[in-house]
């Protein structure tokens, strides 16, 4: 099943997250604190959209990994 969702929030705010409690999130706790697109298909999470810097675009891909049931992670976002 594939899962579409406009993040909302700001990476920033999800750089405070990677590393602490829990071990992992659903998506609906990643869908609140980013503002990048997200596709969820076999394990395989896609990264898109505009990161801001590339320490946002590593934490949203740290963050995506600690989704339940995400295995992989491919980020193809951007960054200034």
């Amino acid at each position: 099943m594939t899962i579409l969702a406009k993040l909302l929030a700001s990476p920033i705010i999800a750089s405070g997250l990677i590393g602490g409690e829990p071990e992992s999130i659903n998506v609906g706790d990643f869908l609140a604190i980013s503002n990048l697109d997200i596709y969820i298909e076999d394990g395989i999470a896609t990264l898109c959209g505009h990161a801001g810097t590339q320490t946002d675009s590593q934490a949203a891909e740290s963050l995506a990994l600690k989704i339940d049931g995400v295995k992989e992670v491919r980020n193809y976002t951007s960054f200034s």
